[in-house]
């Protein structure tokens, strides 16, 4: 499952769901990652942020990411669900899940789909500091 969205993000039940669609007897792993906002950026207090998105352009990228996952680490299965607009710190921004055969696998993918969306993605994060006002940062 592949999502790039504008509404607020339920991690557990994302997963929750997900991992009832898995074939249980031939996925001996799951690994699960959740991003959420911070409320500290390069030393400076962030009291919220914008993220900017072409999801059309995301979801594309996505479902490529995750096509390489499946052929390098043996994905079975994966969720991948990214969220913009407006964010307060502690929401939650990303949801990646991953099954695979074995657990050394199911991390490898699951770090990589993190790392390769946040390099590849098409998302502009401006964050609202009291220090420097609204700034545009880099993907990190």
């Amino acid at each position: 499952m592949i999502e790039v969205s504008d509404r607020p993000i339920a991690p557990y039940s994302l997963l929750s769901n997900w991992h009832k669609t898995l074939s249980l007897g031939s996925s001996g792993a799951q690994c699960h990652f959740i991003g959420t906002m911070r409320d500290m950026n390069l030393g400076d207090a962030v009291s919220e942020m914008h993220m900017e998105c072409y999801p059309e352009m995301a979801t594309r990228e996505f479902e490529r990411l995750v096509a390489q996952a499946k052929r390098r680490f043996g994905v079975e299965s994966a969720l991948l669900v990214h969220r913009y607009g407006h964010l307060m710190p502690g929401d939650p921004i990303v949801v990646i899940a991953v099954a695979t055969e074995h657990r050394g696998e199911a991390f490898d993918a699951c770090r990589f789909l993190i790392e390769a969306l946040k390099s590849s993605a098409p998302f502009w994060k401006r964050e609202q500091t009291q220090a420097s006002g609204s700034r545009w940062v880099a993907s990190a």
